[in-house]
């Protein structure tokens, strides 16, 4: 099985397959909830090509106040074996720190229910994100290296199957991260999604 960074493609379709070594945090990161725009996040945002697999992200805005965002992901497969599509929706929160923004979403919202327990069922998946304009880059934490820090007892944590779960409250892990070379912490894929299409997409919240 492919851990979560060996899909250098795509963070989503990672996340989709599942079954893979996966970092969760019981509390979000990110200090505070980044107050955001519908101008500057609604629409159709596209990434992949050139033989890899497509993925189409429909963006609309549930809570500008909070930086709650609400993203259905269209997946085109180019693999042989699979020619078909994968969807999925999920609220996305972005929070920010002194260093980075971040987006966080519950675990149990994409993970397969055989892969859900009382621990990690209220955990939060999380990725570093730069928007820019038109543009978005999202960059994974190494969950290796977390494990490692864990392991070290540098942070508060455990491994439950599959799943490395971070224990330490918002504030203390969004703080180490602040203080910490934060490139050491995230693995070197980056993944771009470019806004094809302004303004709010078709679907209901």
């Amino acid at each position: 099985m492919k851990t979560i960074n060996c899909l250098m493609f795509s963070l989503f379709v990672v996340l989709f397959l599942s079954g893979c070594s996966t970092l969760t945090s019981l509390n979000p990161v990110g200090a505070n909830p980044l107050q955001i725009e519908k101008d500057d996040w609604e629409g159709v945002w596209y990434a992949g090509g050139n033989g890899r697999d497509v993925v189409f992200c429909f963006v609309m805005v549930k809570n500008k106040d909070n930086g709650t965002l609400r993203v259905a992901f269209i997946q085109e497969h180019k693999n042989e074996k699979r020619k078909d599509f994968t969807v999925k929706k999920l609220d996305i929160q972005l929070r920010q720190s002194k260093s980075a923004v971040f987006g966080n979403f519950l675990f149990k919202d994409y993970a397969k229910e055989d892969e859900i327990n009382e621990i990690n069922e209220e955990s939060y998946v999380w990725f570093m994100i730069k928007h820019s304009g038109d543009s978005i880059v999202i960059q994974l934490p190494d969950p290796h290296k977390f494990e490692e820090l864990v392991k070290e007892e540098k942070l508060k944590g455990n491994r439950e199957s599959n799943c490395i779960v971070i224990s330490e409250p918002t504030d203390k892990i969004t703080e180490f991260i602040d203080s910490s070379e934060t490139y050491k912490l995230f693995g070197w894929h980056k993944l771009t999604f470019r806004r094809i299409v302004k303004g709010a997409p078709p679907f209901n919240e």
